[in-house]
């Protein structure tokens, strides 16, 4: 999503989409930190667009953010639609709500906004938040004229459900299934262990296949799954025993990190998370 949503081609392309309008561009990284909740969040995501759209174009700021207001007896009220208080996450939903609205009147100014928002799988619901609530903001936003979404997730059954037309769907993963295949293949076809293994057992040539297929496009985890698998083999493990290492490595990079940390010599266990932290 990276690479797509910085690619001089897709911007060449909503320009041209966009036509004589101004093009408001956003993007938002759900994954991009392991340790900010924020980041993570519903209220991450609204902060995170409004300011990139905000910083384009800064005539909507006055358009969509409430505008405090006094009435005849002095009471503060606000206006413009907007929740009283913009600082919570009701209150930015119905500040980018505004927003998508603003846009698709095409009045007072002439926009059109094209929004890439990653990791859906990644949304936090470790405090009540469910993957579906992440789905149907989406939609909602999706239903806005003028407005284009990008989004990526892994193929979790709530988003293949939510967004289930095909015609507009890229399954990444197909597409990366051969290179990651050949990859763990390579590392260790450089073992004349499996070479000799795999003349023996045929098995062991399902292995590079049984890893691409478990990562389901994530290529940390196909490095990091190969090269762990990789000295196994060169220590002698036979095939029912490396294979088993393979089913007990957890799919989810974050759970598989803490396995990691958890299995390592006490000693040495903040050492390792402080290194975790830094590489990611």
């Amino acid at each position: 999503m990276k690479h797509i949503a910085s690619s001089e081609v897709t911007f060449k392309s909503l320009q041209s989409w966009a036509g004589s309008s101004k093009l408001l561009y956003a993007r938002h990284f759900f994954w991009i930190s392991t340790t900010d909740k924020l980041q993570k969040s519903l209220s991450g995501l609204y902060r995170s667009l409004l300011f990139q759209i905000f910083q384009a174009e800064p005539r909507l700021i006055l358009l969509a953010c409430p505008r405090a207001s006094v009435d005849s007896l002095g009471r503060k009220y606000y206006q413009n639609h907007a929740a009283t208080d913009a600082g919570t996450t009701e209150g930015l939903k119905s500040i980018l709500h505004r927003v998508s609205e603003l846009v698709a009147s095409s009045t007072p100014i002439d926009a059109k906004l094209a929004l890439f928002i990653d990791g859906l799988d990644e949304y936090d619901t470790s405090e009540g938040g469910d993957p579906s609530d992440i789905a149907m903001v989406v939609k909602r936003l999706a239903r806005w004229k003028n407005v284009k979404l990008c989004v990526s997730s892994r193929p979790w059954s709530v988003f293949s459900n939510e967004f289930g037309d095909g015609n507009f769907q890229v399954a990444i993963h197909q597409f990366t299934f051969d290179d990651m295949k050949r990859y763990a293949s390579d590392l260790l076809n450089e073992l004349s262990f499996f070479r000799k293994a795999r003349q023996s057992d045929t098995r062991w040539t399902l292995l590079p296949h049984d890893i691409a297929e478990k990562a389901e496009g994530v290529w940390l985890w196909t490095s990091l799954v190969s090269k762990i698998l990789v000295r196994k083999v060169a220590a002698g493990e036979n095939y029912s025993t490396a294979n088993a290492i393979l089913e007990k490595i957890p799919q989810d990079l974050d759970e598989y990190f803490k396995e990691l940390v958890g299995r390592s010599n006490e000693q040495y266990k903040g050492e390792g998370a402080r290194i975790l932290l830094l590489a990611l």
